[in-house]
């Protein structure tokens, strides 16, 4: 006589296999959208940056045409 008291019917693999499949399908989703949202953001930091730059410039009475001279490194507001 066995000492457990589980039969092999109880053991539905097929459940842990779907949920494993959604699991992955879920994290590649999550994946998917922050990318999306680091590309935004990179976007509008770099339009914001942009836009930070000309204004200095043009508040000094620089032609803001030389503001794509300006090194990435270097805070707009100096």
């Amino acid at each position: 006589m066995s000492n457990y008291d589980y039969e092999d019917d109880d053991f539905d693999t097929d459940s842990g296999n779907d949920l494993v499949k959604q699991l992955r399908k879920a994290t590649k989703q999550k994946d998917k959208e922050l990318a999306e949202l680091k590309a935004q953001y990179e976007n509008l930091s770099r339009a914001q940056r942009e836009r930070a730059i000309k204004d200095a410039l043009a508040s000094r009475g620089v032609n803001t045409k030389i503001a794509s001279f300006i090194p990435q490194d270097i805070d707009p507001t100096e």
